[in-house]
């Protein structure tokens, strides 16, 4: 009698618990290969992101250069090149160079209230470009205008 119990109800099962695990399994792969290619996103939004703002400190860092050093004023017209160096930490991945360009822009009168004399003093406005580059290629512009109030010649 009890083998005969056990047989019809063998005879009723359809496998519907293999069913579900193998759907449950599948639906848990999709996910998990999901979440691995947006890690793997996110990390080259990272690197990306690191090389963006070390090439940015390289440019940053060329301004900072040219605004300290008096001799980078000049009074030529034209674009001529104002140095070139590199801005980096200890690793060779962490590591950026920058290119400058100035330019002689114009004269100009001091600006009002300044204690310059119209009469004897002039601005002389030097326009400057500094690009970084990162290791990584990844590549940043800065523009920025210098004023230097001079003697009149």
């Amino acid at each position: 009698m009890m083998n005969r119990l056990l047989a019809q109800s063998l005879m009723k099962q359809r496998g519907a618990a293999l069913i579900v695990s193998m759907l449950f399994l599948l639906i848990m792969t999709v996910l998990g290969i999901s979440a691995m290619n947006t890690n793997i996103l996110e990390e080259k939004m990272v690197t990306n992101s690191r090389f963006q703002n070390l090439a940015f400190q390289a440019a940053d860092s060329c301004l900072s250069q040219i605004a300290e050093d008096p001799d980078n004023f000049t009074f030529l017209s034209g674009w001529e090149d104002a140095g070139s160096g590199s801005f980096g930490v200890n690793a060779a991945n962490n590591s950026a160079a920058y290119t400058s360009q100035r330019q002689f822009h114009m004269f100009a009168t001091p600006p009002r209230n300044s204690g310059f004399s119209a009469v004897k003093f002039q601005t002389a406005h030097n326009r400057y470009i500094c690009s970084g580059t990162s290791s990584a290629n990844s590549q940043v512009t800065l523009r920025q205008g210098i004023y230097q109030i001079t003697p009149k010649f």
